[in-house]
């Protein structure tokens, strides 16, 4: 039971065969150490169970599908259910399972793979391309190639502001739309954010305030986006597209690098409940990941 005034009864479920039992330890320590002097809000008790409380990347998973709930429990996860909510919170949880759909589990392994391979090709895309656009034609234009290089000049000489100021306007505009769509009724969002984005998007380029290129930029970036399964993930993933934007101005590809690089760096340095937050790639052991599938040969040869 937790909470001072208003109290919330609050339970751990976890297989005992499949389970780290520090782990279970943990988590009940954390549980027990919750303080709320009114009413239990689920946001909070999910920041007070994290590790690293000031990073920006979730570390523990929330669904309301009991078949995710079902796979994680099966991996050794470990759940957390408060009286009265729908929400399941899962841990420990690694970067990767926020890009697991829970179709996946319904599909073969060649698909479910193809699927989340393309997951992290689009995270990859949402973060660097409009960035990467900005390097090439501050800094390094010769990048481009010569029968690409007259059309994107072409479309920049008469804009009147930088691509940077660009970049701003359309991923603000495209922030806004996405809001719009998720707070006005489901029978009116898809028209608002379709004839929106058309409407908006040929008024701003036949305006001259952002070129052709921008706009095709910021929208694979946008379509890249909503690729990811998990909501606050795709937030916090378009969050970092406006401090690489800067980088990138200032800096040109040395910013973006640096900037990717310290991303990269600090999810290396966070953790869940003890356990590596880039499981099973980092750390990554290559000689015992090679007995493995020395083993699984061996076996198979045996039968």
């Amino acid at each position: 039971v937790i909470g001072d005034k208003i109290q919330k009864r609050v339970g751990i479920g976890y297989l005992g065969n499949q389970v780290d039992p520090e782990v279970v330890k943990k988590v009940e320590e954390r549980i027990k150490n919750l303080k709320f002097e009114g009413a239990v809000i689920t946001g909070q008790l999910k920041e007070q169970l994290q590790d690293q409380k000031r990073s920006p990347f979730p570390q523990v998973l929330n669904t309301e599908r009991p078949v995710t709930v079902a796979e994680h429990l099966s991996t050794g996860a470990i759940l957390v259910l408060i009286d009265g909510v729908s929400t399941i919170y899962l841990m420990p949880a690694s970067f990767f399972a926020f890009y697991h759909a829970p179709d996946d589990a319904q599909s073969s392994f060649y698909i479910a793979s193809f699927h989340q391979c393309l997951r992290l090709f689009s995270l990859l895309l949402t973060i660097t391309l409009a960035p990467f656009y900005i390097c090439v034609v501050a800094f390094d234009a010769e990048i481009i190639p010569v029968t690409l290089i007259a059309n994107v000049k072409g479309s920049l000489q008469i804009i009147p502001f930088s691509p940077l100021i660009e970049a701003l306007i359309m991923q603000i505009t495209l922030e806004l739309l996405n809001e719009a769509t998720i707070r006005l009724p489901k029978s009116v969002s898809p028209t608002i954010g379709v004839v929106g984005a058309l409407v908006i998007g040929t008024a701003i380029v036949q305006a001259n305030l952002v070129s052709n290129t921008m706009l095709i930029v910021l929208a694979l970036t946008g379509i890249s986006s909503f690729v990811t399964p998990n909501q606050e993930m795709a937030v916090v993933i378009r969050l970092f597209i406006y401090p690489l934007l800067f980088l990138s101005n200032m800096f040109g590809l040395v910013g973006l690098a640096f900037g990717l690089t310290f991303i990269v760096f600090h999810l290396c340095s966070l953790s869940s409940f003890g356990q590596p937050y880039l499981a099973p790639l980092v750390p990554f052991k290559f000689s015992k990941k090679i007995k493995k599938i020395g083993a699984k040969v061996f076996k198979t040869k045996e039968g």
